[in-house]
């Protein structure tokens, strides 16, 4: 408000978790007029960039996530987001899921990142728990039904992993990952053929990076079906794809280090698994740790097996 001319506001402190302050503004003479304004703690933005430090002249880019903590979406964003800032870190996402499924127990996003989080930090058997409450909120959730599949992977029940994989894409054919969990499952069985097919498939769905991963797939195939010349061959486009991607991705570091160690490449192999930082990601580690392919390749069995010995995550880029 003004009164006569210019005159600005003179604040309270406003205070930090809600409540009342009054905002007053002096007039001419003796006259001032207030207002109570009453705030609340409802929605909260972070604010990142997508690099911590910038030179002269670059463009700064600037997303704003908005939390409204009425709202399980929202926290469930939050989460993700907390894992993308620090993916050596996953309490800031607990945190935030936690209050996602407080807030609605049916939601089926929060209850995928729950379960990614739980098998990234040991805990396979509640990840897979988590991953059954998803499809049971959503029986036609594409992403929770490929990921059940891909937890009975890693627990090397092929199986069971090979009917939620189908599942995935019986409800959404043109979903790549579904298709690619699909063909992962299928070179475990020794299906050869079919893991060829998924991986080709998908990669008439994928573009960009995932030219790449598929790419690695069908490598991983053509290895471990006893065809080495086709297999180096599909690896050598792989590679020429991959120049374009620096630092490398972490999918595509893990999956074109399996190739590699399906071709007995140790060499390749772990030069694929430096490529990729940091290497303490939980996600990163979750691969290194679980995928079958890499059994053959250290000769031990993954600590997410039933009854095995743990192996060291980091043996193969120590």
């Amino acid at each position: 408000m003004r009164q006569h001319g210019r005159s600005s506001p003179r604040r309270t402190r406003a205070p930090s978790s809600g409540g009342s302050c009054s905002l007053a503004w002096p007039g001419i003479g003796s006259t001032e007029l207030a207002q109570l304004v009453r705030l609340q703690d409802k929605v909260s933005i972070l604010l990142t960039t997508e690099k911590p430090i910038y030179q002269p002249g670059q463009t700064i880019h600037v997303r704003a996530l908005a939390l409204d903590r009425r709202n399980g979406d929202a926290w469930a964003t939050q989460a993700y987001v907390s894992r993308q800032l620090d993916p050596t870190d996953l309490a800031p996402a607990f945190r935030s899921l936690q209050e996602a499924l407080a807030l609605d127990s049916s939601n089926t996003t929060a209850w995928h990142y729950l379960a990614i989080s739980l098998a990234e930090s040991g805990d396979m058997d509640k990840a897979l728990a988590a991953w059954h409450r998803s499809v049971m909120a959503n029986p036609s959730y594409a992403q929770g039904l490929a990921y059940l599949g891909l937890g009975y992977y890693w627990r090397r029940q092929y199986d069971s992993a090979s009917r939620w994989a189908d599942s995935s894409i019986a409800v959404e054919p043109n979903y790549l990952l579904g298709r690619t969990t699909v063909g992962q499952v299928a070179v475990e069985l020794g299906n050869v053929a079919r893991g060829r097919a998924a991986f080709a498939a998908a990669r008439r769905l994928g573009s960009d990076v995932e030219a790449v991963n598929t790419l690695a797939g069908s490598a991983l195939a053509e290895a471990r079906g006893g065809s080495t010349r086709e297999a180096r061959r599909i690896l050598r486009r792989a590679e020429a794809l991959a120049t374009a991607y620096a630092p490398a991705p972490l999918h595509t570091a893990v999956y074109m280090a399996q190739a590699y160690a399906a071709l007995g490449d140790a060499k390749h192999a772990i030069a694929w698994l430096r490529r990729y930082t940091p290497r303490e990601d939980l996600h990163f580690q979750l691969h290194l740790r679980c995928d079958p392919p890499y059994d053959r390749a250290s000769r031990r069995c993954c600590s997410c097996a039933e009854g095995a010995q743990p192996m060291a995550a980091s043996s193969l880029v120590g």
